[in-house]
C-alpha cells in the first residue's frame, strides 16, 4: 500500500475526461486502489486507497461521445485493484468500460450514498 502522506492530495483532485470533437473518443484511467470486495476489505477503505475527489466523464454541453476505460497496467494494491473517486459523475453522451474492474463512489452525479456503491462486476 502507498503511504498516507504520497496518496493525500488526491482528495483535492478532480479528473475530466471528455470528447475534443464530435468523434467519439476512449480514453484510459489506472485501476489504483484495492478493491473492497475481491482483497476483503474492512475498517477504513479510505485509508491509503488513491481516492480521487472527483472523477467526470463526458461534459455537459461538449458535443461527442466520450468512452472511459479502466485499465489496470500496474498491480498497486497487492490484489484486485480499483478505482475510487468521492465523487463519479457521468453526463448523458459518455459512458464507461469497467473492463472487469469496480468504479467505487460515494456520490454520483448528486446523489449520496451512506457507504461506498460501485458500478462493475
Amino acid at each position: 500500500a502507498a503511504a498516507t502522506e504520497n496518496v493525500a492530495g488526491l482528495s483535492n483532485l478532480k479528473l475530466v475526461f471528455e470528447a475534443l470533437d464530435s468523434n467519439s473518443t476512449v480514453k484510459t484511467i489506472e485501476a489504483a486502489g484495492f478493491d473492497m470486495e475481491d482483497n476483503q476489505m474492512e475498517g477504513d477503505y479510505s485509508s491509503d486507497n488513491f481516492i480521487i475527489k472527483t472523477l467526470e466523464v463526458g461534459k455537459s454541453g461538449v458535443s461527442g461521445a466520450c468512452t472511459l476505460k479502466i485499465v489496470d497496467n500496474v498491480g498497486n494494491s497487492g490484489g484486485t485493484d480499483a478505482v475510487w473517486v468521492e465523487r463519479f459523475i457521468l453526463h448523458e453522451d459518455a459512458t464507461i468500460d469497467t473492463n472487469g474492474y469496480r468504479l467505487y463512489f460515494l456520490y454520483r452525479n448528486d446523489a449520496v450514498n451512506a457507504s461506498p456503491d460501485h458500478i462493475g462486476p
